[in-house]
């Protein structure tokens, strides 16, 4: 779902390679909580705009946020 839905064809994304979208992908996954249901409401998020996403998920004001965030192991 993230490469087919929130990949290269988010508005402004492009011309964008797989690591340049890995912010982005990353705060669906943070956001999501591991249930399928909000994965596909992050992406639709992404889809209308990403920032709303990247702010969701605490990733806006450090663009190596992604980087950092582990997801909890249950």
């Amino acid at each position: 779902m993230l490469t087919m839905d929130c990949g290269n064809n988010l508005p402004f994304h492009e011309s964008q390679d797989a690591q340049s979208l890995e912010r982005v992908q990353f705060a669906a996954l943070k956001v999501s909580e591991g249930q399928l249901d909000k994965l596909e409401e992050a992406i639709k998020l992404a889809q209308i705009d990403r920032r709303d996403l990247l702010v969701a998920a605490d990733f806006a004001h450090d663009v190596e946020a992604h980087l950092h965030w582990l997801p909890a192991s249950s």
